[in-house]
């Protein structure tokens, strides 16, 4: 019976031995990973909420980038309206010399002369800005996701920028009338660049909340996600120490049940 016993003992203590070896192994993997959960059989519900919590906060960053390529797109396409602005300032000081009727034929022709560079440099202006290879101003709109579902977007639009889509294509400055007639025409195509740029300057200010708010709900998920996700170090550590002398605790007192299982088995013989 005694035999018997400490077999029964000594499957026991390789049953204790074995769960303390298994949760130091698991103790060692989440020290090393910084993972509470490193599989399926950690925490199954827990790794899938932690999957589906990750995959909502890579939607919500993808979301902030390209909110943010909308403002730097934005940016560009403000700085060459800047430009413009510059360049209509310069028209409405032209027309208002040549609206002097004591200039000569000759002043107003190489103020006239200075218009049309003007003019042309509008619409270089206009041809040449790119941003990544898009034409802010080539009258086409450009939606931006700016969240992590469908139907979060943002249409981004610029308009149209040409001395012609202004209405300073056919300006003479040449003539007295024509100088004065000019001046209510530039100022309608300042009016308008003014709107545009307010416009564009509104879609920014909206994208730089948009982005605040997304970082800030990713932020929040990032906190929720490390709360399923990481190990508590010092507590692993911590247990770790603990299955380190259960396990030494097994080892010994299997040694112990083999000597007893020995020496009863040796005091059965001697009978």
């Amino acid at each position: 019976m005694k035999v018997n016993g400490n077999v029964g003992l000594q499957q026991s203590m390789r049953r204790m031995l074995s769960g303390a070896q298994k949760m130091q192994a698991m103790q060692i993997r989440r020290i090393a990973s910084g993972y509470r959960i490193n599989s399926a059989g950690d925490d199954a519900s827990g790794l899938a909420i932690g999957k589906r919590i990750n995959a909502q906060i890579t939607g919500l960053s993808t979301a902030s980038m390209n909110a943010q390529d909308a403002i730097s797109y934005i940016q560009t396409a403000e700085g060459a309206m800047d430009q413009v602005h510059s360049i209509t300032n310069r028209m409405t000081e032209l027309a208002t010399r040549a609206s002097n009727g004591l200039l000569s034929s000759t002043e107003r022709n190489m103020i006239q002369a200075e218009y049309k560079q003007l003019s042309s440099e509008i619409d270089r202006i206009g041809q040449s800005t790119d941003f990544n290879g898009l034409k802010p101003f080539d009258g086409s709109s450009q939606q931006m996701q700016v969240g992590a579902t469908a139907g979060e977007q943002i249409t981004v639009e610029a308009g149209k920028l040409s001395a012609a889509s202004l209405g300073l294509d056919k300006v003479d400055l040449s003539s007295l009338s024509g100088a004065q007639s000019a001046l209510d025409r530039i100022s309608s195509a300042t009016d308008r660049v003014s709107s545009q740029r307010a416009n564009l300057g509104a879609t920014e200010n909206s994208l730089a909340s948009t982005i605040n708010a997304l970082d800030n709900t990713n932020e929040n998920l990032q906190a929720g996600l490390s709360r399923i996700m990481d190990a508590d170090i010092a507590k692993e550590s911590t247990n770790r120490s603990i299955s380190m002398a259960l396990n030494a605790t097994s080892i010994a007192m299997m040694k112990n049940a083999q000597q007893m299982m020995a020496y009863n088995a040796v005091s059965m013989l001697m009978r």
